[in-house]
């Protein structure tokens, strides 16, 4: 069923995902129309159990990959597509980097071509992987891209989101379509698969296992609570400028510290396990040893700084987790 003629709409791939449901759900509040594609079932989608509940919320399992698969969504017009559909997470590019490479590239250049033809603006989730290992921090959205050897499994992400960066600006660069992307930093919260730092050792925590430290623990990264991120890309994709953005927090913090925190959000405490990745990964595992954004460009141009302190938001997701039992349940 079609939204009415009023209605503005937009397109969500990837939307039965961590950041996509979130997403789907600001956008739903401020009044859109949201299309969302993803390769689950509905019933699967557990993320989406607030969207599916509004009448101005349609669900398709579409696979991205599928050349033609979204054509028919572009018959009513479309004001905007959040490309979010995508392979993420280090088992996942160090044990099927084809599966990374194929979704990553090919279902944004499926997107690329649909959003030229239709003249349709596009959002589109990257990554603070892009930038590799450049050891020049803060990382500014025109700094270089340093990677590792083509042998490593390793990289893939990195360069899956790279090539999709730069098939999305060669096609459109010279169309009138607006294009976003936004190169996230270390996103947690609510909803989050528990194969990420903060949500695999909010799930230890919450079990009563140990937290688990990768290495020394001294690598830094800045984290950014789920609900910041939303509200910078949505306010950046309402700019109808095109550009790349780094978006989250500059705030930088060692995996030690943040594990004091996790420690911090009750009132009991947990041991810390130390891993080798050289011994859990494999030696061509390289951990990165500092991940750091300059985000003068988006304080600059919309004015947007993160509001939620680490401490703050780690709790909210602690409780969020709790409150949610089929999420500690769930299999990766």
């Amino acid at each position: 069923m079609w939204p009415r003629f009023d209605m503005r709409r937009v397109l969500v791939t990837g939307a039965a995902g961590f950041i996509g449901s979130h997403i789907v759900d600001s956008l739903l509040d401020s009044g859109f129309y949201v299309i969302a594609i993803d390769i689950l079932e509905l019933n699967e989608a557990q993320n989406l159990s607030k969207a599916k509940l509004n009448k101005n919320f349609s669900y398709h399992k579409k696979d991205v990959t599928v050349e033609g698969a979204l054509d028919v969504f572009f018959g009513e017009k479309i004001e905007k597509v959040y490309h979010f559909a995508s392979v993420v997470g280090v088992e996942k590019y160090l044990n099927t980097p084809e599966e990374v490479i194929r979704v990553n590239v090919l279902g944004t250049q499926n997107i690329v071509k649909l959003v030229k033809e239709h003249s349709v603006d596009v959002v589109f989730a990257s990554t603070s992987e892009v930038y590799g290992k450049n050891p020049k921090v803060p990382w500014s959205e025109e700094d270089d891209r340093v990677l590792g050897s083509t042998s490593l499994e390793r990289w893939t992400y990195s360069t899956s989101k790279a090539t999709a960066e730069h098939l999305l600006m060669a096609q459109l660069k010279d169309s009138e379509v607006n294009w976003t992307i936004v190169r996230y930093f270390n996103v947690y919260g609510p909803r989050q698969n528990a194969n990420f730092v903060v949500s695999a050792n909010l799930k230890n925590y919450i079990l009563r296992r140990p937290l688990l430290c990768h290495n020394d623990g001294n690598q830094t990264r800045c984290y950014s609570y789920i609900a910041d991120i939303v509200d910078a890309t949505l306010k950046l994709a309402e700019c109808k400028k095109s550009g790349i953005y780094n978006v989250g927090s500059d705030v930088e913090v060692s995996i030690n510290e943040l594990l004091v925190l996790v420690n911090n959000v009750s009132d009991y405490k947990e041991e810390v396990s130390f891993i080798n990745t050289d011994e859990t990964l494999g030696e061509g595992f390289e951990d990165i040893p500092r991940r750091v954004p300059n985000t003068g460009k988006i304080q600059n141009e919309i004015d947007w700084k993160p509001n939620t302190l680490l401490a703050d938001g780690l709790v909210l997701t602690y409780k969020w987790m709790n409150d949610n039992p089929w999420w500690l349940k769930k299999e990766l």
